[in-house]
């Protein structure tokens, strides 16, 4: 990937855990998650990230999970 495509990814995956962190308060609970995933541009952030909504589920439990 190159470096410019890289910085684009970054900062739309930038954008996306801001819009999923509604209370602003640097985390992403579940509850935020499943909320997200009920709005339609959101899913369209997704998609463009080519990221279905199922992988981003398996991404947030994968994440959450970590030590």
């Amino acid at each position: 990937m190159l470096a410019v495509e890289r910085q684009k990814y970054f900062r739309a995956v930038k954008r996306l855990f801001a819009r999923l962190d509604q209370d602003s308060d640097g985390g992403i609970t579940a509850e935020e998650f499943e909320v997200a995933l009920q709005d339609a541009a959101l899913i369209n952030v997704f998609d463009a990230l080519e990221i279905s909504v199922a992988d981003a589920w398996n991404l947030f439990r994968t994440l959450d999970s970590a030590p």
